[in-house]
């Protein structure tokens, strides 16, 4: 499973933060500085798709903002 954050371009991020959703936008609360592109998340989509190895795990691609 992925459990993405704030990711730009997506309906949902509309919704809660109306106005620029640009992933170049400062995000401060986020340790990277920035929001999430989609394409980040179908890379790590790929990463587990592509590894039979991998099994019963949740990953975060959360750009830090959610400690484990």
């Amino acid at each position: 499973t992925i459990a993405p954050a704030l990711i730009t371009g997506t309906r949902m991020l509309s919704r809660m933060l109306p106005g620029d959703d640009s992933a170049d936008s400062p995000a401060p609360a986020i340790p990277v500085g920035r929001r999430g592109r989609p394409e980040e998340i179908a890379d790590m989509a790929l990463a587990m798709l592509t590894n039979p190895y991998l099994t019963s795990k949740v990953i975060t691609v959360d750009g830090g903002i959610y400690p484990t």
